[in-house]
């Protein structure tokens, strides 16, 4: 993810062919592959062609800005903080529950709530 998200072309293996998976929404064979092999192919191919191959590793803005529309390279200062305020309510003694439900009004008061989504009545970010 970091990779792509700071504009290099990036592969995606699905060893697992995990079909459920967001990633499935990219392109095959030029993005998501079933496997090493067929990575290793296509790559070989996409660098030893005359002509590359279009969009090849490319996610495209539109996805990417699903994952995090933040796109400011801070993604791990916001995962500190929330990390913090998920251990400072385990310090105070409070149930998980309550410290759940608080790191997620702070993350919403300090982030906007468009950057969560609800996942088992808790608020997990959506975008670090």
């Amino acid at each position: 993810m970091e990779c792509t998200l700071e504009g290099i072309p990036t592969l995606f293996i699905d060893r697992e062919n995990f079909t459920f998976s967001k990633m499935n929404e990219l392109p095959r064979n030029t993005i998501v592959f079933k496997d090493w092999p067929s990575a290793m192919d296509t790559v070989m191919d996409h660098f030893s062609s005359e002509k590359s191959i279009p969009g090849f590793g490319v996610w495209g803005d539109d996805f990417l800005d699903e994952l995090n529309s933040f796109r400011d390279g801070k993604p791990s200062y916001r995962i500190g903080i929330y990390l913090k305020w998920l251990i400072d309510g385990f310090d105070q003694g409070l149930n998980r529950e309550t410290i759940m439900a608080d790191a997620a009004q702070r993350y919403t008061e300090a982030w906007d709530s468009d950057k969560i989504t609800v996942v088992n009545f808790y608020y997990l970010t959506l975008c670090p």
